[in-house]
């Protein structure tokens, strides 16, 4: 009975908040996936929401030692403090005073990791496209970022606009020098929290010019190999920086290209295959040796974007801005794949379902 009473307060309360993105905002602060909300008031139907209740409770804990590891000052929620005024103190406003403490609790935890400029991210690719409209949109929330790209004149209009909270860096991901600029501007900003690969290029290529098809395999693959390697290799020599509680963040734009092997497209689509592929094996790699890092693999459809060719319709096209919100998502949500938006979903899985010998004679396949 009390369960229930907590489901209709609090635990209703929590139901209506957490898929509307508080539940990824907990999981960014405690630095790993709690358990999925409609798991737990699923789970909590045959207990009358006891378990819900406990599940709540135990979010409530983890914030508590969040909270004493940045030496913020009690009060705040708890293990004890959640389930006692839920249940014991129905009668008295325990759920609001319950929640209220909680919420005091999550946000002086925010406050406190704005103050301390602990969200760093890095940028490979951000002179334009879905990686400048990304790195636009963390440092209006707050983060400290460091942008490099091809175009210097791009990344100079960009700090001129964000100031200070931009650092700039001139790379070109083919060359084998762009570790040292990357070295150069993590020596400058600290550990990031995130890094984020987002450098790419790809043609609709039937003639087969050869020198299309090298330069997207060295953009795309010879590049986030050199890149993402060198910052997972950063991320194992630097365990002060890095732990189980605070992870890196590795994310990474491949595309639902990648499904399967585009015929006016060769080489873009392998390279997004190979990225997919390699992006498991790393997953699997940083298992194995322990190093604390988590993977994001992100899957757009069409985007409106340089690489498109204008002359060309197609079909389902997103803006830059709507791929920056499905970008922002899967950042804040530390998935491991996204692909966006819900018709590409669709779409993928319907044309994982198409048989190899099936697809190699839709010739009709234009883009």
């Amino acid at each position: 009975m009390l369960g229930l009473i907590d489901f209709c307060t609090a635990g209703l309360f929590f139901l209506v908040y957490m898929p509307l993105g508080l539940q990824d905002e907990i999981d960014e602060i405690l630095g790993h996936k709690t358990q999925r909300y409609w798991v737990a008031y699923v789970l909590g139907i045959p207990t009358m929401f006891i378990y819900t209740l406990v599940w709540m409770a135990r979010i409530a804990e983890e914030l508590r030692g969040k909270a004493k590891e940045l030496g913020i000052e009690a009060p705040y929620t708890s293990w004890w403090h959640m389930f006692g005024w839920n249940t014991f103190g129905v009668l008295f406003f325990g759920p609001a005073v319950a929640t209220h403490r909680f919420f005091d609790t999550l946000n002086r935890i925010e406050n406190r990791l704005k103050q301390s400029g602990m969200r760093k991210a890095i940028i490979i690719g951000a002179t334009s496209g879905i990686g400048r409209e990304t790195a636009a949109r963390l440092v209006k929330e707050g983060w400290e970022i460091g942008i490099a790209g091809r175009r210097t004149e791009a990344l100079e209009a960009f700090r001129n606009e964000f100031g200070e909270a931009a650092h700039i860096a001139t790379m070109d991901v083919t060359r084998p020098d762009a570790t040292h600029v990357l070295d150069a501007l993590l020596e400058e900003m600290g550990a990031p929290n995130l890094f984020f690969y987002v450098s790419g290029v790809g043609y609709q290529n039937r003639e087969l010019d050869l020198d299309k098809e090298i330069r997207t395999i060295q953009t795309n693959c010879e590049g986030m190999v050199r890149l993402v390697d060198h910052f997972l290799n950063y991320v194992r020599e630097h365990p002060e920086a890095y732990t189980k509680e605070k992870m890196a963040h590795i994310a990474v734009v491949t595309s639902i290209a990648g499904t399967a092997g585009l015929g006016t497209a060769p080489a873009y689509s392998a390279t997004k295959k190979m990225q997919q592929t390699y992006l498991s094996a790393l997953s699997q790699l940083a298992r194995m040796e322990k190093i604390p890092v988590r993977f994001t693999d992100i899957r757009p459809g069409f985007v409106a974007t340089d690489i498109l060719n204008p002359d060309k319709k197609y079909p389902m096209l997103l803006s830059k801005e709507k791929a920056a919100d499905e970008v922002m998502k899967a950042i804040s949500r530390k998935k491991r794949i996204h692909t966006f938006d819900w018709k590409f979903r669709i779409l993928v899985m319907g044309w994982r379902l198409i048989p190899r010998w099936v697809w190699e004679r839709m010739t009709w396949v234009k883009n």
